[in-house]
C-alpha cells in the first residue's frame, strides 16, 4: 500500500486534509482496511488528530 497526505493552511487559521491510498493487488477497500489504516494514523499522529479529522473540524 502506497498513501499521500494532502494538508491545506486555509485563509482563516485553519487547515484542510485529505489522505489518498493506493491499494496493493487483491487488497480490498473494506472497513476492516479503514480501521487498520485509522489505527496506524493514530499510533503515529495520536487520538485527537484522528478524531479531530474525522469530525470534519479544522485548527
Amino acid at each position: 500500500m502506497e498513501a499521500l497526505v494532502v494538508g491545506v493552511e486555509l485563509d482563516d487559521g485553519g487547515d484542510w486534509m485529505s489522505f489518498f491510498v493506493t491499494l496493493t493487488d487483491g487488497a480490498r477497500p473494506d472497513e476492516a482496511l479503514r480501521q487498520r489504516i485509522l489505527a496506524a494514523i493514530r499510533r503515529a499522529a495520536g487520538e485527537t488528530t484522528v478524531t479531530r479529522r474525522r469530525a470534519g473540524r479544522r485548527g
